[in-house]
C-alpha cells in the first residue's frame, strides 16, 4: 500500500510538472542585433576651375576656391573611408551572428 501511495505521487507530480508547461525540453530564442550597413553618400559634384576663371577674379578669392575645393575633396575621402571601414565591420559581425543563430544566404 505504502508502495503503491509513492507510485502514484511520483506519477502525479510528473503529470503536474509536464502539463504545467515546465517542460523538460528546452527551446531557445535568439535575439539578433543587427547593425546598419550605411549608404555611402554620394561624393559631391566640385567644379572644375578654368584659367579663365582665374583670370576673371582676384587671385585671393582664387586661392580660397581652390583651397575649399582641395579641403572638400579631403573631407569627401575622408567620409568614404570611415563609412567603408564602419560597413566591413558591421558586416563581419552581422555575419558571425547569422553563424550562431544559423541564418545562411
Amino acid at each position: 500500500m505504502e508502495y503503491r501511495k509513492i507510485v502514484l505521487g511520483a506519477f502525479l507530480l510528473l503529470f503536474m510538472t509536464v502539463s504545467s508547461g515546465c517542460s523538460l525540453i528546452t527551446k531557445n530564442t535568439y535575439v539578433r542585433g543587427y547593425l546598419p550597413i550605411i549608404p555611402k553618400p554620394e561624393r559631391p559634384a566640385i567644379p572644375t576651375i578654368t584659367k579663365s576663371d582665374l583670370d576673371t577674379k582676384p587671385k585671393e578669392t582664387a586661392t580660397k576656391l581652390v583651397n575649399s575645393v582641395k579641403d572638400l575633396q579631403t573631407y569627401a575621402r575622408q567620409l568614404e573611408v570611415g563609412v567603408d571601414k564602419y560597413n566591413d565591420f558591421a558586416t563581419e559581425e552581422n555575419n558571425k551572428t547569422d553563424k550562431i543563430v544559423g541564418i545562411s544566404k
